[in-house]
């Protein structure tokens, strides 16, 4: 298993092409349906878009190949699809069994033609044929702002991110809970500005995006293409980059203090502090996907954290304050870095209003849209069912 693991990633390595977004206009349209997430609904909602998808992956990580795509703007009326019946007509002559597919980039069947290395099986099945795979659709409607706010969209360029897990293409959950862990952290962020620190921090919006006209429907999580250098500031278990800069550490012992203690956001990367890509821990050590080490991953933070002038504002506790339960503030911390101002905010924090545990506590396939070409929902239960916390994970 290791072996053909090896052997496959190596064929995605060879077909990676690291560059900027490439000219979309000979790259050929397609139907998708967008699914975006309310953090306060806690609800699912879709809509009709298309997109264009490149056919060659410029970055891999360890758990995602991504792709650059483009949203195009709406230009007619369109029809609003429903999630409780998310099915537009598909016609294809050949048919896949999502179940059985084990490569991430297999079943992103692309029109381009063959000119693609064959050395790898990634690009050999991007070269393929959507055939007669068409899902007729009404063309969207125009949006608000007219031809500058199209114009706008059409100059933007997004990311599509697709699991390298065999599991997470074939039951697609995971895709969905990335987005409401995003959601999220965006959430404690907003939390975060509030407070008026020196610098301000983001995270992108992101969604799900079902590509209709392909076979087996699949999906990838999307987000929007940030130009400039990509930093990863500190990871889920303890690692903190050696410029240490004060923000986002800060922000991240910000979000275990303002959960009153039940959750941490970490692996804080991204471009200068428009962050992507977050990992949540709780306390259980249950939810919030694979990279939740519970309570393990916690205390590697606040052994590596060192507390700086940004915590001292917002009146944070000291990291050994935090493991007992003691409310006094992290005084001595470091100097350098960015600044605040002033010593310590005007005001004291006020713990989340929204039950941050809603997340964990939710059943995997609770809200999730029911996608076309999806496992029967309870092959996914009972393959994935909650087993109450690993003994590793919870120190």
């Amino acid at each position: 298993i290791l072996n053909s693991q090896k052997k496959r990633h190596a064929s995605i390595d060879s077909a990676i092409v690291a560059r900027s977004p490439p000219n979309f206009r000979h790259i050929e349209a397609e139907n998708a349906v967008k699914w975006s997430y309310n953090f306060r609904s806690e609800k699912w909602t879709s809509e009709r878009i298309r997109v264009k998808l490149d056919t060659t992956p410029f970055a891999r990580g360890a758990l995602r190949v991504a792709y650059h795509m483009q949203i195009v703007p709406p230009t007619a009326i369109s029809r609003s699809l429903s999630c409780t019946n998310p099915r537009p007509t598909y016609n294809s002559k050949k048919s896949i069994n999502p179940g059985t597919i084990s490569d991430p980039g297999s079943f992103l069947n692309s029109s381009v033609g063959s000119a693609q290395s064959s050395s790898s099986a990634l690009c050999d099945v991007l070269a393929g044929d959507r055939g007669s795979a068409r899902c007729p659709a009404p063309p969207p409607s125009p949006p608000a702002g007219g031809l500058s706010r199209i114009a706008e969209e059409k100059n933007k360029s997004y990311v599509a991110k697709i699991s390298l897990a065999e599991d997470d293409n074939r039951k697609r959950e995971q895709y969905f809970r990335d987005v409401e862990m995003q959601t999220l952290a965006g959430y404690i962020a907003d939390r975060f500005n509030k407070c008026n620190p020196p610098k301000k921090v983001h995270f992108l919006e992101s969604f799900v995006v079902e590509l209709e006209e392909r076979e087996g429907r699949p999906v990838c999580g999307v987000e929007l293409y940030i130009r400039g250098p990509y930093r990863k500031h500190n990871s889920n278990f303890g690692y903190v980059s050696e410029d240490e800069r004060n923000t986002p550490q800060a922000f991240s012992h910000f979000s275990w203090h303002i959960s009153n203690g039940e959750v941490l956001v970490v692996d804080i990367q991204g471009v200068s502090d428009v962050y992507t890509d977050p990992q949540v821990h709780s306390v259980s050590g249950k939810g919030y996907g694979k990279g939740n080490l519970g309570m393990k991953g916690i205390r590697r933070f606040l052994k590596t954290h060192r507390c700086n002038r940004i915590c001292q504002y917002l009146k944070l506790p000291g990291n050994h304050n935090t493991c007992s339960g003691l409310p006094s503030p992290c005084f001595g911390s470091r100097q350098t870095g960015t600044l605040p101002l002033t010593n310590v905010m005007d005001h004291n924090l006020a713990i989340l209003t929204y039950n941050v545990k809603a997340l964990e506590s939710k059943p995997l396939t609770s809200k999730l849209p029911l996608l076309p070409g999806s496992p029967n929902r309870q092959v996914i239960i009972s393959s994935t069912k909650e087993k109450g916390g690993c003994a590793c994970t919870i120190l």
